[in-house]
């Protein structure tokens, strides 16, 4: 699979820094979907992994909740309302009939990483044996 770039100008509610994040984008079906692979970047920088797309909800902006604006943004969600608005104004004719996507991806890590950093319980003194 193509790795097509997801950039982000801010890290709104320090989601990138977790092991899944949540995006809200204008409704593309080509580009969001369930298996797709993106090459992050923040503020031009590239992520030292790229993502993969967990879930794709489609929605109107009346649609978006309040637990969508908090973990995407950090932000109730008339604020989130706001943030969409301001940053589509140019891009968009008329934000209510407007699709977006609300897309949520995860980390893909090297199988070396993730091997490096996986807990053997049997060697841990946290895991006494018995």
């Amino acid at each position: 699979m193509i790795e097509i770039e997801l950039s982000f100008s801010e890290n709104w509610n320090n989601k990138l820094d977790c092991n899944c994040f949540s995006t809200i984008r204008l409704h593309n079906d080509r580009k969001y979907f369930v298996g797709n692979k993106m090459q992050v970047t923040l503020k031009g920088k590239i992520k030292p992994h790229p993502a993969v797309i967990k879930v794709v909800k489609t929605f109107y902006l009346h649609q978006l909740t309040e637990g969508m604006a908090l973990l995407d943004t950090g932000y109730s969600l008339s604020e989130t309302k706001k943030i969409i608005e301001t940053i589509y104004k140019h891009k968009v004719t008329n934000i209510n009939q407007q699709r977006f996507d609300f897309v949520i991806l995860q980390w893909v890590k090297s199988e070396v990483l993730t091997k490096q950093l996986t807990i053997d319980e049997s060697q841990s003194e946290a895991y006494p044996r018995t």
